[in-house]
């Protein structure tokens, strides 16, 4: 299984990374620049720290939020590997026994089974249904309904 999206989650990641990466360097530079020699530098500093603080929390916002989707899903016998995405946006395998799998204890938007404690998410508008079937997931995947044309 193939999700289709998988692009559009790498180019989110790194946009949301490249961002990061603007706000830690631009930050400092835009708050000396733009604000009069007689403010403190103890305000400058908050200034940027919060400039800072928010694009870190966005970006590990995304991630928390789309490190379950698995990108790519492979069965093999008994034993499972999904690719999914790590912080940086690098493709990351997992392998576990069918068996490890686990209903996820968690109140995360996307999640559909859960393996040592990590969670997985499994697009069921891509996931492919004999193979739901034999992960036993036919319950546990999430899938949007098509819109349908007013016309």
């Amino acid at each position: 299984m193939l999700a289709v999206s998988h692009r559009l989650t790498c180019a989110l990641q790194l946009l949301s990374l490249a961002s990061l990466l603007l706000t830690v360097v631009g930050a400092p530079l835009l708050v000396q620049l733009s604000t009069p020699e007689a403010v403190s530098v103890a305000v400058k500093a908050t200034i940027t720290a919060s400039l800072v603080g928010f694009g870190c929390f966005t970006t590990a916002l995304l991630q928390w939020f789309a490190s379950p989707y698995i990108l790519r899903l492979v069965l093999e016998g008994d034993q499972v590997t999904v690719t999914t995405l790590n912080v940086f946006a690098q493709p990351f395998q997992t392998r576990f026994q069918i068996q490890e799998m686990r209903e996820p204890q968690t109140m995360r938007p996307l999640a559909s089974f859960q393996v040592d404690g990590r969670i997985y998410f499994i697009d069921g508008n891509t996931a492919d249904e004999r193979l739901l079937g034999k992960l036993g997931l036919k319950k546990a995947v999430h899938k949007q309904p098509l819109e349908e044309d007013d016309d």
